[in-house]
């Protein structure tokens, strides 16, 4: 019977064990700087009541796609220029499957037909950063999925 002999080969080194701090400490320092998701914010209400007024035309999983969005949009900036690099963060973090991207579509369409006077109701008109989110949120979301097609194409 062969022992295998345990010398300091087997054990950790320092920059090991160093390395391995550091990395956890990253870990942690980017689950920090995650987005949670809140109900309590202005933006998040707004869909509330948006919701209301829209339900009638709305699917339910349109209904919940922009719940979620909204649930997430709490710290989007909506001064110019400011809106897609907030809403990049929110993306990245929400990370919508193509079926929420569909449904995001089709809620922007009904706000841009209640805006155009198209639709029966005036919600568009009573709640434009809901139209604002949702078109800074396709592009976001565009552009998060190019990169990271570009990324994984490599």
């Amino acid at each position: 019977m062969v022992f295998a002999q345990t010398g300091f080969s087997d054990l950790p080194d320092f920059t090991d064990q160093k390395a391995l701090s550091e990395a956890a400490a990253a870990a942690r320092a980017l689950k920090a700087d995650q987005l949670k998701p809140r109900t309590d914010s202005a933006i998040y209400k707004k869909w509330g009541a948006a919701e209301r007024q829209l339900q009638s035309m709305l699917t339910p999983e349109a209904s919940a796609a922009v719940r979620r969005l909204a649930s997430y949009a709490h710290e989007v900036n909506f001064e110019p220029g400011m809106e897609r690099p907030s809403l990049d963060r929110v993306i990245k973090t929400l990370r919508p499957a193509v079926r929420e991207s569909k449904a995001f579509v089709a809620v922007r369409d009904i706000l841009l037909a209640e805006t155009r006077g198209q639709a029966s109701t005036s919600a568009a008109g009573s709640f434009p950063e809901l139209l604002s989110l949702l078109v800074f949120a396709l592009d976001a979301e565009h552009a998060w999925r190019q990169g990271h097609k570009d990324k994984s194409s490599h």
